[in-house]
């Protein structure tokens, strides 16, 4: 049973650059999706209003539980059809390679969910979670925000 999805990008810029992408309103509404957010302090909020391909409005949602600036963040994820008891928690962790930097995500806790549901959830958030790793890296690599 795979319990955590996990993706890293390289990226040539600095970490406050890459930090202020992950945090900062403005800049992840031109990368992720307009209207998220994601408070860089512990206790902040985490929210991606998003609509599915039925055109269905959906609400994620969470609190950010670790933080350490220019480093890693790592928040709660709730989607508001879930269950309670079904809440995931993602990671994104800044590192130096040589030149580049790189952004790994760690999502996890799927072990909540129910077999049949918890292998669809991690096929569809394997793919939207490259989606947005790749629009990570197109919007840092063209240039400074």
């Amino acid at each position: 049973m795979v319990t955590k999805i996990e993706k890293t990008i390289a990226l040539k810029a600095p970490r406050e650059e890459i930090w202020r992408a992950l945090t900062k309103k403005n800049e992840l509404s031109q990368w992720w999706n307009e209207g998220v957010i994601l408070q860089p302090d512990i206790g902040g909020i985490f929210q991606e209003p998003w609509v599915d391909s039925e055109g269905q409005k959906h609400l994620a949602s969470g609190r950010v539980v670790y933080s350490r600036e220019n480093h890693d963040i790592v928040f709660t994820w709730h989607e508001h059809e879930w269950r309670p008891e079904w809440e995931t928690e993602c990671m994104l962790k800044i590192e130096d390679k040589g030149e580049e930097r790189t952004v790994t995500l760690q999502h996890y806790g799927w072990e909540h969910f129910p077999d049949m549901q918890r292998e669809a959830l991690q096929k569809e958030f394997d793919v939207v979670w490259d989606i947005h790793l790749k629009e990570l890296k197109k919007y840092i690599e063209a240039g400074p925000h």
